[in-house]
Order: structure tokens, then C-alpha cells, then sequence
């Protein structure tokens, strides 16, 4: 079976061209089946008496699955030939390559490949060799490529786009150049010149003629409407050379060889240097974007953030940028969420939401209020809105939440409206002259492009901000920024915080964002300070969207766990309201008790050795109980992830050199008995492990703390150090009392050995 695809520029006649190769080639009793793959779908229609055949496109659409059959897509045409019409999208809407790829899927699911042909064309648009459009260029699809082109100098551009595109399949399956002329004086001396520069032959041309009209008139091919012309018998010559199958090797030209092999000109290679001080280039040559990255540095953390999409510090996505959005806009209360997105993915993100809930209960901690009754309504995207566009379908959504009272609602979008381009912007400004007093915040995290999880709750909190913020007379408040919203201790941090304020007389006002309400997210600005609950990246830039929007100050003291830390955000929010005298006795109560449990611990812990490798250096809450308890701190590593770039810049920031490779260094300014062991790579290489069993067999302490499973060699008990611990003075003797019952436990466990 001979299997040809037809492409060109858009507007060429390749249509024209393929319909009547069909009809020359069902002249000579073959059975040939012609697919169109334009969206105007108008291949086939001069085979069928100029009848407006029904698309596979709209097929998948409107027709449900149990019910559909290949003759509803299918019309038969001149001597017997079959028709088939993609069809696609309407102009600026959806996906056309999508739509090629599902409208083959469905032909292949119907059974197309069980018909008996002696020949399948396919006529394809030429202007967009993307994935989609590609699909005939597929070895199992056409064997022979045959390509339309005039002697316009875009016409040829096109034509060497396909020949390119052929390359990256098979360069060995060009049928050859069909020249349909447009009446041009120099056209065909230009065809040729290409010609002759690709290595591809001119195997026939057409010459303009008022006969293609008068057969268009009718409804008909020229090889039907006019038999005998001259015109007919050259299709006929060329269905010979189509079953003759003779290919060529595709050369395709770069575009200075193009302009100079068809236009006679050369064209000057522009120099990076140039390239570089042209107008709307950036001036960052290092791919991203020319906006300077805004880097904040902690002294106390030093914690290095960027407002940069975490895609751009070249990092390994983890999870997704809609679930981190989905996942900060729920914790809102008084906000719904309309989702842009496939149902699988709103479950996704949602499950993860109620997940969170579960686990809050089940550990008998305070949720999240807003998680119980998730406020979200999804779009629901299949395939066939990849094609068609669902914009519709989310402006439907977005108003039912309208019509059921929500007046604060955030749009976020996924992969597929990303992909597919929808006009999100266009479609709140008709809701918005419909319903001016809704509040729509559009969040457009299109996808793990975007960004991972943390970026997408960075985002969402950022847009909340812009979009609601409203600035007026200043409070004596406080905003809490950095809740970690899947932290089953996130209320109680809060409320500890909260209560320790309240004996300062201060109110906290928004906990941001989560765990809040719009009317408090509105109120951000007229608070006069900001406490720091966690160094991470999304906390930090918040606070960085905030400080710049506002001129908000924020403590240069975290909210951290630990007595020393504790005491130093007190004292510090105390001093910007001048309640020192109250921060004291606040200071004392807490340090008393504080004392009074880690006494209660001490003759359980004194003198038991203990080794900590972890993740951060944040750990001086931990030293802090050890030490209290009167524990022996045999050594603290310290595995930092980090790639060799950042690397550079941290030993530039902070005059220290870092070696990689499971290597020890002390690092000044650290503990005497703190090590740091970097490895640019990986959590932990081998040496690096190596190196901790050794040490830990030479020092064999009582207990390990660590991040992560380490096989010491020998029996050692282990406590895992905690990801998100408790934001108070009594997180280290909380942690400190299950040092103590884990010490009290068999080195080996030996239940095992009374199963029989």
C-alpha cells in the first residue's frame, strides 16, 4: 500500500493538488482513502460534490464513546474513494497539533487500519511542523513526502521547514517538489534554485488556470470536471510517479543559505556581541530573565532565596506548582478556588488538602479550619478541550460560583490551559463588567514548567497579597508570614505566638497565607510589623513581596524553635512597640519552664553520648536541650544539597571554601565540635557515609540523631530529626523526652524471634 503525505504553506493549494491526485489515482482502480489534516477541513470536499463533511474533531466532542462508528466519520467520494476530515479547533482557539494526534488516535480506535486500500494521503498543513502536525511524517503513517510549494520566497521558506522536520524522523522519504505556479515572471527560476540546493527534484507544475475555478464552482476535481484538459493528464502523470514510489534525501537549509541559494543575497551572521546590544535582548546571558534576581540574605540563617522561578536554580521539580497554589487558596477562608484543570489533577491536589485534614486528627492536633470544608469547583478538562479550548466551560464555573454568593475567587490554571494558550485575561474582564463588585485573582501556574509545589504557594501567595491588600490606618499588630499549611503543628506554632503577644499587647493580625481569612490577608498593610516563621522560600519571598510593596519591617528574628531564639523575636517585637518591661516577664515565665523540664530530664540523659547529622544547620534547639540535659555532643554534620554553582557563590558570599566530595572541613563561626560535610551531587555519596560509619564506630554513641537512615556498623538507637518541629522554647525538651523512652528500648528487637 502506497502511503504519501502532501504538505505546505498554508493557502498553497495543496488541497487542491490532493484531491486530484486522489481522483487520478481512483481513476486507475485503485482504493484510496484521502485525509484531510487542516483545520479548515476543506481537503476533501472537490471528491464529494462540495458537501461539508462532518470532522473526527467534532465526532470526539459531541458523540459519547459507546456510540460512535467509523462510517459517521467517513464519506465515500469519487470512484469509490474514501474521505476522512480532522477538522480542528476554531481560530485562536485550543490546539490544531492535539487535535491531529486525537483525531488519528480515534481513527486507529475505530478500526481504519482493518480497510483494504491500495493507497492513504494525507493533506497537511505545511506552516506548523509541531508534534501534532508531524503525526503523517511518522514512519507507520506516510512513506513518501511530497511537498507543494510556489515560488514565493515564504512558499519555499515552508518548504524547507518540512524538509527539516522530515530530517528528524526520516530524511530519506521526500517524494520530491510539486510546483503550483502563481504566475510570477522569476518564481519558477527560484523553485529551482531551491531545488537544486536540497537535492530535491521538481516532479510536477501546475501553471495558474481558470479551470481549477470552474471545477471549485462545481463541486469537483479538475481530473473529474474536465477529463481530457492538459491539466488532468498531468495528475495522471503524477499519481504514476506516487505509485512508483521514488525517494530522495532530504537537505534542508539553514536560513542565510536559504536567502542566498533562492534570493541571491547573503545575509551577515550576527556575533554574540552583537547579539547581546540589541534592542530587547537581555543582558543576561545566562538564560534568565534580564530582571535582576533579588537574593535576600539572613545573617542569622544565612538562607539564600531568589525570586526566581525554582526551575531557573536548576533544581529537580518536586511536586507541582498548581497543587502548591490549590493547597495555599484553600487554607483561605472566604475564598473559592475555580480550577482550570483535568479532574485528575484538582483530586490530586485536593486529596493532598484532605490528607493533611486526616492526618490532624488522627495525631489529635488542630487542622486547618478552612481544609474541613474545601471551597473548589474544577473545569474538568478532557482531551477533547486540549483541541477545542475549554475557556467556556471555566467562565461557566466561575459564574456558578458567583451565582452561589462567593465574591473572592481565585482562578488557577494547570498544564493544559498553559499549554493550549487560553485567554484567561479575557475571559475575567466579561465577568468582571457583568459582576464589578467580584474580586477574581487569576493564578496562572501552568504546569511543572512554572515551577515545583513551593513555587506555586510562593505564587499564590504573592497574588492573594496584590490582589487584596488594602492600605489604611496602621494597628497594633503583627502578621505571622511562612504558615506551612501541611504542618500538623502549624496551629499550635501560631497559637503559642500568639499567646506570647497577647501578653505584650499586641494582636496578630494575618497568618500568611494560610490558615486565614481574605478579610485579614486585606488588612496585611495596616500592621506595623512582620514575624518570620520559617526561613524557607516561600516565606521569604513573601516577606520580600510585602516589604517592597508596603515598606512593612520585618523582625530580623525568626519565630524559631528553641529558649535562645525565642527570647530574641520576644525582645525585638517587644522593643519596636515599647513593651520591653512586659517582654521580660513574659521571657522569665517561659525560661522557668523551659529549666524545670529539661531538670526533669537530666538524670535520664546526663553523660549519654550522642551524634547528629542532619540536613541544616539549624539545630541549636537540639544542642540546646543536649547540653541542658548534660548529654556529651560527640559530633554535628551537617549534608548540604547543593549544586557546584551555588556553591561558588556561597563561598564568594561568605569567604569560606566548601570541598566537595565527602570531605570534612570545620567551617569557621560553628561549634568546636560541628563539621560540614558538603556533597554537590546527592544527599549522601557513598565516601560521605563511609566516612560518618567510621567515625560513629570510633566515638560509638548512645544515640543518633538523624535526618535520614544511616548504617552505623553496629547497634546504635535512633531518633529522626524532625523536618517541621515546634516553633517554641519546648521543642527541644519535647524532643529530649524521646531521646529518653528511645534509650530505654532494646538496642535489637526481639519480638521477631518469638514468632514461630
Amino acid at each position: 500500500m502506497r502511503k504519501v503525505a502532501v504538505y505546505g504553506k498554508g493557502g498553497i493549494g495543496k488541497s487542491t493538488i490532493s484531491s486530484n491526485l486522489t481522483a487520478a489515482l481512483s481513476e486507475k482502480g485503485m482504493r484510496v482513502m484521502q485525509i484531510g489534516c487542516d483545520p479548515k477541513h476543506d481537503s476533501t470536499r472537490l471528491l464529494i460534490a462540495g458537501i461539508e463533511q462532518r470532522t473526527v474533531l467534532e465526532y470526539l466532542r459531541d458523540t459519547k464513546e459507546n456510540e460512535r462508528k467509523l462510517e459517521d466519520i467517513t464519506e465515500t467520494g469519487y470512484k469509490g474513494c474514501i474521505c476522512v476530515e480532522a477538522g480542528g479547533p476554531e481560530p485562536g482557539v485550543g490546539c490544531a497539533g492535539r487535535g491531529i494526534i486525537s483525531a488519528f488516535d480515534l481513527l486507529e480506535d475505530l478500526g481504519i487500519n482493518e480497510i483494504e486500500l491500495d493507497a492513504v494521503l494525507y493533506d497537511v498543513l505545511g506552516d506548523v511542523v509541531c508534534g501534532g502536525f508531524a503525526v503523517p511524517l511518522r514512519n507507520d503513517y506516510a512513506d513518501t513526502v511530497y511537498i507543494v510549494t510556489s515560488g514565493e520566497y515564504m512558499s519555499i521558506y515552508a518548504a524547507n521547514n518540512i524538509l527539516r522536520g522530515t530530517a528528524n524522523y526520516d530524511p530519506d522519504r521526500i517524494g520530491g517538489l510539486i510546483f503550483n505556479s502563481r504566475g510570477d515572471d522569476e518564481e519558477k527560476e527560484r523553485v529551482m534554485k531551491f531545488s537544486c540546493a536540497v537535492g530535491v527534484p521538481v516532479i510536477a507544475e501546475f501553471s495558474r488556470s481558470k479551470m481549477f475555478l470552474e471545477a471549485e464552482r462545481i463541486g469537483k476535481t479538475v481530473v473529474e470536471a474536465f477529463p481530457d484538459s492538459e491539466i488532468a493528464e498531468k495528475f495522471r502523470k503524477l499519481a504514476d510517479t506516487a505509485i512508483e514510489g521514488k525517494k530522495h534525501t532530504a537537505r534542508f537549509l539553514s536560513d542565510p543559505e536559504l536567502e542566498s541559494a533562492v534570493l541571491g543575497r547573503s545575509v551577515a551572521k550576527i556575533t554574540a556581541t552583537e547579539e547581546k546590544g540589541r534592542p530587547g535582548r537581555s543582558e543576561d546571558t545566562s538564560g534568565r530573565s534580564s530582571a535582576k534576581l533579588k537574593e535576600t540574605h539572613d545573617a542569622k540563617t544565612k538562607q539564600i532565596t531568589c525570586s526566581a522561578p525554582r526551575k531557573t536554580q536548576k533544581e529537580v521539580v518536586h511536586g507541582c506548582a498548581f497543587a502548591g497554589t490549590l493547597c495555599t487558596t484553600l487554607s483561605v477562608e472566604g475564598l473559592a478556588s475555580v480550577l482550570h484543570a483535568p479532574r485528575d489533577c484538582a483530586h490530586y491536589a485536593v486529596q493532598m488538602v484532605t490528607n493533611a485534614l486526616r492526618r490532624s486528627f488522627t495525631n489529635g492536633d488542630v487542622p486547618i479550619r478552612p481544609f474541613a470544608l474545601p471551597n473548589v469547583r474544577c473545569s474538568n478538562m478532557d482531551d477533547a478541550d486540549t483541541i477545542f479550548g475549554a475557556v467556556s466551560k471555566l467562565e461557566s464555573d466561575v459564574n456558578h460560583m458567583i451565582d452561589k454568593g462567593n465574591d473572592t475567587i481565585a482562578v488557577i490554571t494547570s498544564c493544559p490551559s498553559g499549554i493550549i494558550g487560553e485567554d484567561i485575561d479575557g475571559m475575567i474582564s466579561r465577568i468582571k463588567k457583568k459582576n464589578p463588585d467580584v474580586t477574581i485573582i487569576p493564578i496562572i501556574e501552568d504546569g511543572n514548567i512554572k515551577g515545583d509545589y513551593m513555587q506555586g504557594a510562593t505564587d499564590a501567595c504573592i497574588e492573594l497579597i496584590r490582589a487584596l491588600s488594602e492600605e489604611g490606618k496602621k494597628e497594633r499588630s503583627v502578621n505571622l508570614i511562612g504558615m506551612k499549611t501541611f504542618g500538623i503543628n502549624t496551629v499550635e506554632n501560631v497559637r503559642f505566638v500568639s499567646e506570647v503577644l497577647e501578653k505584650l499587647g499586641i494582636e496578630v493580625n494575618c497568618t500568611c497565607v494560610g490558615d486565614t481569612t481574605v478579610e485579614k490577608i486585606r488588612n496585611i498593610p495596616r500592621s506595623e510589623l512582620c514575624i518570620l516563621m520559617t526561613p524557607d522560600s516561600i516565606a521569604v519571598e513573601t516577606m520580600n513581596f510585602i516589604r517592597s510593596r508596603f515598606g512593612l519591617r520585618s523582625t530580623d528574628n525568626m519565630a524559631r524553635p528553641g529558649m535562645m531564639e525565642t527570647e530574641l523575636w520576644i525582645r525585638e517585637a517587644a522593643a519596636h512597640f515599647g513593651e520591653n518591661e512586659k517582654a521580660e516577664l513574659a521571657i522569665k515565665e517561659i525560661r522557668n519552664e523551659f529549666i524545670g523540664r529539661l531538670e526533669s530530664l537530666k538524670w535520664k540523659l546526663k553523660g549519654k553520648k550522642v551524634y547528629i547529622v542532619g540536613m541544616k544547620r539549624d539545630i541549636n534547639w537540639i544542642m540546646e536541650a543536649a547540653v541542658g540535659c548534660g548529654m556529651d555532643v560527640l559530633r554535628h554534620v551537617v549534608i548540604d544539597i547543593t549544586d557546584r554553582e551555588e556553591v561558588r557563590d556561597l563561598e564568594k558570599k561568605y569567604g569560606i571554601e566548601l570541598i566537595p566530595g565527602g570531605r570534612k572541613e570545620n567551617i569557621k563561626g560553628m561549634r568546636d565540635r560541628t563539621e560540614r560535610i558538603l556533597d554537590p551531587h546527592i544527599p549522601v555519596d557513598p565516601d560521605t557515609d563511609a566516612w560518618i560509619r567510621k567515625d560513629m564506630a570510633e566515638k560509638e554513641p548512645d544515640l543518633l540523631l538523624s535526618t535520614y537512615p544511616i548504617d552505623s556498623g553496629k547497634d546504635v538507637r535512633t531518633c529522626f530529626l524532625p523536618v517541621n518541629p515546634n516553633v517554641t522554647p519546648f521543642a527541644g525538651p519535647e524532643f529530649a523526652e524521646l531521646w529518653s523512652r528511645t534509650l530505654k528500648a532494646p538496642v535489637k528487637e526481639g519480638w521477631r524471634k518469638d514468632v514461630v
